[in-house]
C-alpha cells in the first residue's frame, strides 16, 4: 500500500506543451492475499423435491480490495472435485444466495453447493462446500423400501424400535412383517418408542437389510411384541443348515425354546430339536446361537429356556440371535 503523486500536462502534436500541470495524489493498494472461504449452507439434511436446491452462503472478507462476486456450482462430492458438476461453475454476483430450479434429482443421491469469491484484484478463494441434502421419497412401511432396492433414499414412518447397539439401532413394522438394521451415529432412541427415520437404503449388507439414517425422530410410545418361531425358522431363504425355507425374518423380533447344547465364551447354542445345524463344525452340537448379552450369566448345559431376541444373520451366512438384555433369557426348568 503506498500514495504516489500523478502530475499531467497537456501538450500537442508539434510536441509542445501548455498550460499547467495538474497535480493528483494515488493511493495503489497491492492485494496479495484471496479472498476468505464462503460458509456454505443447503436446506437441511434432505429434500423430497426433485427440480431445485437453494443455497446460502456467509460473506467472504476481502479489506484489501474488496468482493466483486460470487460463483457457485452444484456437484456429488463432499469436496469440490474440480469437473464433473451437475451445474458448472455460474456467476451469482454479489447476492449470498442462490435457488437453482429446471434439475433432474436422482433419489437417493446427495448434492453439494460449492461456493468460490473474486476479489477486486481478480483472485478467487478456495471453495466452499455445503454439508450435502440427499433426495429422499416417502415410503409406506419398510416391505416397500426394501421392494424398491439400494440406493433408495426414504421417510418412513413411525415404526417400533426393537432394538439398539453401538453405532446402530432396529426397526420393524407394526404389524411384524419386515424388519431393518439402521446405521446412525446419534444417539440411538429408546425401545420403548416409535421412530421416524430419513435415510438412505442400502441393501442386503453383510446378509442384513441396512439402510444409513440421515435423521432420526423419536416419538410417542410403542413396541411389538415377539413372534414366537422354532429354531429352524430363524433365518431366510437359503441360509443355514440345512438351508432355510419360509419366510425372511432378518432382524425381526423373535421367542423361541430349547435345551442349551453348548457354552461358548460369549455365546451358547439352543436346541429345540428342529434340526438346525449351522454351528455343528465348530462345536459339534446342534441348535441355534444366541449371544450372552450384557450383565447376563452363561446358561448351565441342558437347561430348558426361553429367549427373546432379534432374529440376526452373520456376514459367514449363520444365523443366529440376539438378546436385548439379561431378562430376554427365561429359565422354564
Amino acid at each position: 500500500r503506498g500514495v504516489y503523486t500523478l502530475r499531467l500536462r497537456m501538450s500537442h502534436a508539434s510536441g509542445g506543451a501548455f498550460g499547467p500541470f495538474i497535480t493528483r495524489q494515488i493511493e495503489v493498494v497491492q492485494d496479495a492475499t484471496p479472498p476468505t472461504t464462503p460458509t456454505v449452507t443447503d436446506d437441511g439434511v434432505y429434500t423430497q423435491g426433485t427440480n431445485s436446491l437453494h443455497a446460502t452462503w456467509s460473506a467472504s472478507s476481502d479489506p484489501e480490495s474488496g468482493v466483486v462476486e460470487y460463483q457457485y456450482a452444484i456437484g456429488t462430492s463432499p469436496t469440490d472435485p474440480g469437473g464433473g458438476y451437475l451445474v458448472g461453475w455460474t456467476s451469482a454476483g454479489t447476492t449470498r444466495s442462490v435457488t437453482r430450479s429446471g434439475l433432474t434429482l436422482v433419489n437417493g443421491v446427495t448434492y453439494y453447493f460449492y461456493v468460490m469469491a473474486r476479489d477486486g484484484a481478480g483472485m478467487w478463494s478456495a471453495a466452499g462446500a455445503s454439508n450435502g441434502i440427499t433426495v429422499v421419497r416417502a415410503v409406506s412401511d419398510i416391505s416397500q423400501l426394501k421392494a424398491m432396492g439400494a440406493g433408495t433414499g426414504f421417510i418412513l414412518p413411525a415404526r417400533a424400535v426393537t432394538a439398539a447397539a453401538p453405532g446402530q439401532f432396529f426397526l420393524e413394522d407394526l404389524n411384524r412383517s419386515s424388519a431393518l438394521k439402521v446405521n446412525w451415529t446419534g444417539t440411538a432412541p429408546d425401545t420403548s418408542k416409535l421412530a421416524t427415520v430419513a435415510g438412505v437404503y442400502r441393501g442386503i449388507v453383510a446378509n442384513e437389510p441396512t439402510a444409513d439414517a440421515l435423521t432420526v425422530s423419536a416419538g410417542s410410545t410403542g413396541s411389538v411384541t415377539a413372534v414366537g418361531v422354532n429354531n429352524r425358522s430363524i433365518g431366510w431363504q437359503g441360509a443355514g443348515i440345512p438351508p432355510y425355507v419360509g419366510i425372511d425374518i432378518r432382524c425381526i423380533l423373535v421367542k423361541t425354546w430349547g435345551k442349551v447344547t453348548y457354552q461358548g465364551d460369549t455365546f451358547f447354542l439352543l436346541d429345540d430339536g428342529t434340526g438346525v445345524a449351522d454351528y455343528k463344525v465348530l462345536t459339534a452340537k446342534m441348535g441355534i446361537k444366541v449371544a450372552l448379552p450384557s450383565g447376563a450369566s452363561m446358561p448351565v448345559l441342558d437347561k430348558v429356556l426361553a429367549v427373546t431376541g432379534l432374529s440376526r444373520a452373520s456376514a459367514d451366512g449363520g444365523r443366529w440371535i440376539m438378546p436385548r438384555l439379561a431378562g430376554d433369557i427365561t429359565p422354564l426348568n
